[in-house]
C-alpha cells in the first residue's frame, strides 16, 4: 500500500474490524414452528390425522399428518394470523 499514511491505515483497520464483527441481528430467525398432538374427546392420540395450517392473511394452506403418537410439527412458519385445524 504505497503512500498510505497512519490515518489511512487506521481507517482501513477499522473497516476490516467492522466487516468481520458479528452483528446480533444476523443470528435472528423470522421463522417459527408449531408442535402439537391430535387427540379425540377421551384424550386418546389419533395417528395419521391430517392437520392443516392456514395463513389467514394470505389464504395459504399447509397440511401434515400426525405420527403414530398423534404428534405433529409444522416448521418454517412466517409470523401472521394463523389457524390450525383438522
Amino acid at each position: 500500500m504505497p503512500n498510505l499514511g497512519k490515518l489511512g491505515l487506521i481507517f482501513l483497520a477499522a473497516v476490516v474490524v467492522l466487516a468481520l464483527t458479528p452483528t446480533a441481528g444476523w443470528g435472528q430467525n423470522v421463522y417459527g414452528s408449531i408442535t402439537g398432538t391430535v387427540t379425540d374427546t377421551s384424550g386418546a392420540a389419533i395417528s395419521e390425522a391430517t392437520v392443516t395450517l392456514t395463513n389467514l392473511d394470505k389464504g395459504e394452506k399447509r397440511t401434515i399428518e400426525s405420527d403414530s403418537s398423534g404428534n405433529y410439527t409444522l416448521v418454517n412458519i412466517l409470523p401472521g394470523p394463523l389457524q390450525v385445524g383438522g
